[in-house]
C-alpha cells in the first residue's frame, strides 16, 4: 500500500485534458467532507460495500446551515479510495452481489480510523 499523501487541491481532480466543466466542478468537490461521510456511514453501519455506502449516505439532508448536503456515487467511491490510501479504510476480503448481479468489495473502518 502506499503512503503517499493525498493531494487537497481541487485542480489534482481534474486531468489537463478535460473539458472546462470538469475543472469548475473539481473546484466545488469538498474531499474532507466526502471522505467523512464515508467514514461516519462505515463506524455506524459495519462493513459496507461503496454502493451500499452511498445508499446510507446523508445524501440530500440538511446540515446545521441548511444546505443539502450531496455527494454523487463517485465522489464516495473516490473517497473510500483516498481513505483505502491513507489507511483508514481496508478491504474486509469479502465480496457482495449487488442489485445489478455484479460482485462489489465490502470495505471497512480500520481500528484507527474508527478512534477518531
Amino acid at each position: 500500500m502506499s503512503t503517499e499523501t493525498i493531494p487537497q487541491d481541487p485542480i489534482w481532480l481534474a486531468r489537463s485534458t478535460d473539458p472546462e466543466t470538469s475543472h469548475e466542478a473539481a473546484a466545488q468537490v469538498n474531499m474532507r467532507a466526502s471522505q467523512a461521510e464515508v467514514l461516519r456511514v462505515l463506524r455506524n453501519c459495519g462493513p459496507l460495500t461503496d454502493w451500499d455506502i452511498h445508499l446510507l449516505s446523508s445524501n440530500g439532508l440538511v446540515t446545521r446551515d441548511s444546505k443539502p448536503r450531496y455527494w454523487s456515487p463517485e465522489r464516495l467511491r473516490t473517497a473510500r479510495k483516498e481513505l483505502e490510501r491513507k489507511g483508514l479504510v481496508e478491504w474486509t476480503g469479502e465480496e457482495e452481489k449487488l442489485p445489478s448481479g455484479r460482485y462489489a468489495r465490502v470495505w471497512r473502518a480500520v481500528e484507527k480510523g474508527i478512534e477518531r
